[in-house]
């Protein structure tokens, strides 16, 4: 079932001729109210192939990917793939908690999974799955022209600016997955205004590389490579998963300096804490560890920054020796 609101509608270009469902169903009801929806809605017999569900708002008042993973915590698991999607919202983040501007004409992006009998060993592969899906998409909607890289773990750069980030919560139960929940966030019509961090110095937009691309442009391949990627996992395990990641790491040859998760953006540089390793990264495990040239232990945590990017303006650099 596809549901949404006017503006969503809108952009998404549903077929108008398509059967309208009222009332809705009570477990969809009760996710669209969830989601941000309010009481105007067009409900459509069919989703995008592979969903289940599609649901799309204008505005969210808070994180859909917060409270997907709070619904299914709480037992409320909605049945099959769901995709929710927010035209502009507030409280939406991304690692950490860290928080992501959520403007007009971006695609803000979350799912949900429940695949059955899925081996709790391979929920890494959740993490993995929404950045390469992206980079399928934005390759495949700019026809090419827009390569992004992905730097370790879930942040897609362009020429060194930030263009998309994702986010990955799993849930087991002894042996199994109990469900995943992805979250993107995509910068297409709009470039966020954000200060330069060491660890994320510019940000883009599909606009800014005048692609000429509009939101509805990218959420319908958005969704195809996710579904896609996601079937891929089911059949065919995390393998080929983690190649295309590898495959499309920025990080492989670069000089970098780990640091302790918990650093805060605007932190100044100079009361961080010690790195926990720095050097050439060489190679990315299967468990996504970073392998550094010289380095005795492969580094599985951590937030990276690359060596040839500057600090904030005005602030004391750190000797990295």
């Amino acid at each position: 079932m596809l549901v949404l609101d006017r503006y969503a509608r809108e952009e998404f270009h549903a077929d108008p001729d398509d059967l309208r469902l009222t009332p809705l169903p009570i477990a969809v009801r009760t996710l669209w109210s969830e989601m941000g929806g309010e009481t105007g809605f067009f409900a459509y017999d069919q989703a995008p192939p592979g969903w289940h569900r599609v649901l799309g708002v204008k505005r969210a008042g808070t994180s859909q990917f917060d409270t997907l993973s709070r619904l299914l915590g709480e037992g409320d698991a909605p049945s099959g793939p769901i995709a929710c999607f927010a035209m502009e919202g507030c409280g939406f983040h991304g690692h950490r908690g860290r928080p992501w501007t959520a403007l007009r004409g971006n695609v803000h992006l979350s799912v949900a999974f429940t695949p059955k009998n899925f081996p709790a060993r391979h929920a890494l592969a959740f993490v993995v799955l929404p950045a390469v899906a992206t980079l399928d998409a934005v390759r495949q909607a700019t026809n090419g022209s827009v390569v992004p890289e992905i730097k370790w773990v879930n942040d897609l750069l362009v020429d060194g600016a930030k263009l998309a980030g994702v986010l990955t919560a799993t849930a087991s139960e002894g042996d199994r997955l109990s469900h995943a929940v992805l979250g993107i966030g995509l910068n297409v019509e709009q470039t966020p205004e954000m200060p330069g961090t060491p660890f994320v110095p510019a940000v883009t937009s599909l606009a800014d590389l005048e692609t000429g691309l509009r939101h509805r442009d990218l959420l319908g391949p958005l969704l195809k490579a996710v579904i896609t990627r996601y079937e891929e996992l089911l059949t065919a395990g995390p393998k080929s998963l983690i190649e295309a990641y590898r495959g499309a790491s920025g990080v492989v040859g670069r000089e970098v300096v780990i640091y302790p998760e918990g650093i805060d953006d605007e932190t100044p540089v100079a009361t961080w804490p010690e790195p926990i390793s720095r050097g050439r990264v060489v190679a990315i495990g299967d468990d996504l560890s970073l392998s550094l040239a010289g380095v005795n232990e492969p580094v599985a945590r951590g937030r990276l920054r690359y060596l040839d990017e500057p600090d904030n303006p005005g602030e004391r650099a750190i000797d990295l020796g």
